[in-house]
């Protein structure tokens, strides 16, 4: 499950991965409104669909913000990577709502770690403490879930 896709280019790597295995699921989530971004919102959709178009048949978009699509979704991931919106708010956001589906042991990928800050600071608040196998891969920031993400145990990781 990828959150935040832009133009496609990390959402080619990982499909690129999928597209030699066999029965794995692909899932993106985006916008494609370009919200926040340094040059302005403008639709980048096609942009995206012309740039994995080699690896279409291994991957499945869902168009709308990450908190919409979650409502609808139910089913555990084995991969998350999010690069979404870097603000600390959109960013815990997106982690307390999509983690759940994570498996234990499932990878968590963080883009840009290395220079947003409120990346950085949703890594320290809610995931090193719930994560293993950490490491930092250039800007991305990974690791694997060590344990369940448990927003009730927590008074910082409640709604």
């Amino acid at each position: 499950m990828e959150i935040g896709a832009y133009l496609g280019r990390s959402t080619s790597y990982i499909a690129s991965a999928v597209a030699r295995r066999q029965n794995v699921n692909f899932y993106t989530v985006d916008t494609w409104q370009n919200q926040g971004m340094s040059e302005g919102e403008r639709d980048t959709y096609g942009e995206f669909c012309a740039n994995v178009q080699p690896w279409k048949d291994y991957i499945q978009t869902f168009r709308g913000f990450s908190w919409e699509v979650v409502k609808q979704w139910n089913r555990p991931i084995d991969l998350l990577w999010i690069d979404a919106d870097h603000s600390y708010v959109a960013a815990r956001r997106d982690v307390l709502d999509w983690v759940p589906f994570l498996k234990v042991k499932g990878w968590l990928c963080l883009d840009d770690y290395a220079t947003a800050a409120g990346i950085a600071q949703v890594v320290r608040d809610v995931l090193l403490p719930i994560c293993s196998s950490r490491r930092l891969v250039g800007k991305m920031w990974a690791a694997r879930l060590a344990r369940p993400l448990d927003r009730g145990g927590h008074p910082a990781l409640r709604r």
